[in-house]
């Protein structure tokens, strides 16, 4: 019932933040995470990492055979930055006015990075009728139906 994984696979993500999101498989990175990504504008998933076994292979693929993944999207790629603390160390200041920590968010070069890919997926997807609408819905499972006994 295993379904290879390979370039342009669409899967089904089964935890986290994009739980029942549909994304496009990239490449596998050495520390064997699955990179995927929704594409960003299609269904809000960004470029990602996900472990093999939170995600359904589906039998759809998305020809991004000319798509170049950068060699600088690497694990070190999505260590999390660390929020900017601005609170000044005297007491008198920590009790009299609430300061909140910045939030850091993605910086130029991953933006950079994310918009070139998701570019050219987009362009992929639109070559196929219907596969935005696809990648668009979500996921679910109704009364009776049983994954186990699906075929994606």
């Amino acid at each position: 019932m295993s379904t290879k994984i390979s370039k342009g696979t669409v899967l089904i993500l089964l935890i986290g933040k994009f739980k029942g999101k549909r994304a496009v498989f990239l490449k596998q990175l050495s520390s064997g995470l699955l990179l995927v990504t929704g594409p960003y504008q299609v269904n809000g998933v960004p470029l990602t990492r996900i472990k093999r076994k939170y995600v359904i292979a589906t039998k759809t693929k998305v020809d991004i055979d000319a798509l170049e993944v950068p060699t600088t999207i690497n694990d070190k790629f999505f260590t999390p930055k660390k929020p900017i603390n601005n609170w000044e160390k005297t007491e008198e200041k920590f009790f009299t006015k609430k300061q909140e920590l910045k939030k850091v968010g993605l910086n130029e070069t991953q933006q950079k990075i994310q918009n070139e890919v998701d570019k050219s997926v987009n362009e992929a997807i639109k070559k196929v009728q219907y596969l935005k609408e696809y990648l668009t819905a979500r996921f679910q499972l109704q009364k009776g139906q049983l994954p186990h006994k699906m075929k994606f």
